[in-house]
């Protein structure tokens, strides 16, 4: 059989239960190498329909646990986390730039354009994270990624980490994890040693909740306890994939946004992953204000 054969018959056999990453790679794929018919086309598409129907009825009502366990413990976030989905709200961006200008107080330096661009009123581009929950010191977001962008995103994974490099084991590497999809996640360590950096096109943030503390100190040391944890702490109803969890507190350095950022899976659906970013107000500034910020660089590389 052709690899258009197997991919069409894989899909057709078991593409009801592809988890959002997988159905993504095949939708939006950057590899020439993945065709299928257009009936293989239609059932992803509605599978597609039916995993966002998980998000919304399953997983998104859950967030209030994520929350409540990577917050600060010195806050009182926790008890109000399983109130949080019930109020995220979709708000403009420049009125969360207005809130978090309220709450920057020469806490750190910042450069003029940084600040220049933070107490703006002009509008801003469209930003992926549109539903906020914002309390006297955190501001909660959530996203779910657009077809476009996660097209633009694999692009620019394929470009950074396979051309050239990992192209012959595209084929392979689709076929196994077509065959074993529902346990992807589960079984991360074993493709990561097998598959290295082609695991990059497995993207695990098109469902994403960034909790943002405003009391930098307070996140700072945070985030350090979070980072000592390395993954060994309990979030009612989510594994945390433990090769996912990325240090970018480095970042901050260079002006560019840091934080703790985690991939998480829902116990209950094994193949859906939410992405999951823990940082302070400083971090939050530099992402969409900063001289590296997302909204002005066009090619950012994330």
């Amino acid at each position: 059989m052709t690899l258009e054969e197997i991919i069409d018959k894989n899909i057709k056999e078991f593409g009801f239960v592809f988890g959002p990453a997988l159905i993504n790679l095949l939708l939006y794929s950057p590899f020439e190498e993945i065709k299928y018919s257009q009936e293989s086309s239609d059932i992803l598409q509605k599978k597609k329909v039916d995993n966002r129907n998980i998000y919304d009825k399953v997983i998104i009502p859950k967030i209030g646990n994520i929350i409540g366990a990577i917050s600060s413990k010195e806050c009182h976030l926790a008890k109000k986390a399983n109130k949080i989905y019930k109020n995220l709200k979709i708000e403009p961006f420049e009125k969360i730039r207005e809130l978090i200008f309220k709450k920057y107080d020469n806490q750190f330096n910042l450069s003029e354009p940084t600040k220049n661009g933070l107490k703006s009123k002009k509008k801003l581009i469209e930003n992926d994270y549109i539903s906020f929950y914002f309390t006297n010191d955190h501001l909660i977001s959530f996203r779910q990624k657009k077809p476009e962008r996660i097209k633009e995103k694999l692009e620019r994974k394929k470009e950074k980490y396979i051309d050239g490099k990992l192209s012959n084991l595209v084929s392979q590497f689709i076929t196994e994890i077509m065959d074993s999809s529902n346990y992807y996640w589960v079984d991360f360590d074993k493709f990561h040693k097998k598959y290295g950096d082609l695991n990059e096109v497995m993207l695990g943030d098109e469902y994403g909740i960034k909790v943002i503390d405003l009391n930098q100190k307070r996140a700072d040391k945070r985030m350090e306890e979070l980072l000592n944890y390395n993954g060994n702490f309990k979030i009612n109803g989510f594994n945390i994939v433990n090769r996912r969890i990325d240090d970018h507190r480095g970042r901050t350095y260079f002006k560019r946004p840091g934080g703790i950022h985690y991939t998480l899976t829902d116990v209950g659906f094994p193949n859906f992953p939410i992405e999951v970013q823990y940082s302070g107000i400083k971090s939050f500034i530099y992402d969409y204000f900063g001289p590296r910020a997302h909204y002005f660089y066009k090619n950012k590389q994330k």
